[in-house]
């Protein structure tokens, strides 16, 4: 049977558990599935439920009690072109036990999202397909491709104290979750994060040895982006930076600030298609997103043609 979370709890409580011992039963079960199917070590989990978990959010297929099959969705929202933002949902760590595959238990679970995020007013559902294949998969159930991501290396420079004023400071949660939604004003076709999902974006770069920055232009924030090190790469996964004035020498010297932060550093640049020749270099660009539009299409379909960037995917 499929059911929100919240409903689940409340239909353990009607079985004779207390409220506090129902909680712990859900969670228990979605960690463990999540830890099974993505194979995370509850180090990583634990930030999921401290910081952005609610039971309403968390779409369950469960059958005698045992969760079989899950998804959860993380508020974001889409700032189109003509300046109005529209509220969604990015479906985030879709998961089905290894027994309960080929069921059609996460099918289920995507129908009941649309109705879900329909009946809250929102007007979308976003994800990143974790594989090439999966495009395949969400495409039966109406997901369009519909975001793309540009990756550039960064040029090794020998010289970087030449930034002339320009800066790169690591940033505090606090710091973060102030700055980011301030340049979430100044961002167009973009798959942004609502306030109440920052503690996570952030803590979750953090567990994978990176977290978030500013770039200061002057003293001045000028832009600021998540990184993340997976492996021997470090990658800037999402990013704005405010190229107000001369473009190509704010984007040389933010360049040479970044390598200053990182020394001895392959620094990976995430950025949107359009802006690639904004940075003077050459990249290709890759499908990185889809879209379900809930009920007709907000911006009259634009994303099929001219895709937006989803730059902050949980990946």
């Amino acid at each position: 049977m499929v059911m929100r979370g919240d409903v689940y709890l409340q239909e353990q409580i009607r079985q004779g558990l207390s409220a506090q011992q129902a909680q712990k039963r859900l969670v228990g079960q979605l960690q463990a599935l999540w830890q099974l199917v993505f194979e995370d070590d509850a180090a990583y989990t634990d930030i999921f439920f401290d910081t952005v978990f609610r039971a309403e959010d968390v779409m369950v297929f469960e059958k005698d009690g045992e969760i079989l099959s899950m998804l959860f969705l993380l508020a974001v929202a889409f700032p189109t072109d003509t300046g109005v933002s529209y509220q969604g949902r990015y479906v985030y760590a879709v998961a089905t036990h290894p027994k309960a595959r080929g069921k059609g238990y996460c099918g289920a679970l995507l129908r009941q999202s649309e109705e879900e995020i329909a009946a809250r007013g929102e007007r979308f559902a976003a994800l990143h397909p974790a594989s090439e294949t999966l495009y395949g998969f969400y495409r039966r159930f109406g997901y369009e491709t519909a975001f793309s991501c540009a990756e550039l290396l960064l040029p090794a420079y020998a010289d970087v104290q030449n930034a002339d004023g320009i800066e790169c400071l690591l940033l505090s949660q606090q710091q973060f979750e102030k700055l980011y939604p301030a340049f979430g004003t100044h961002r167009r076709q973009e798959l942004l994060w609502r306030e109440e999902t920052l503690p996570f974006l952030y803590r979750e770069a953090v567990a994978q040895r990176g977290g978030a920055f500013a770039v200061m232009r002057e003293g001045s924030p000028i832009g600021c982006g998540l990184y993340y090190q997976p492996e021997d790469r470090m990658i800037i996964k999402d990013w704005y930076l405010d190229c107000t004035g001369s473009q190509r020498e704010i984007v040389t010297k933010t360049e040479k600030a970044l390598s200053r932060l990182w020394p001895q550093k392959e620094i990976f640049l995430r950025i949107p298609e359009k802006k690639v020749a904004d940075w003077g270099k050459k990249a290709v660009s890759q499908p990185f997103g889809m879209i379900k539009y809930i009920e007709n299409p907000f911006d009259g379909g634009a994303l099929r043609n001219q895709y937006g960037f989803m730059g902050a995917v949980l990946d």
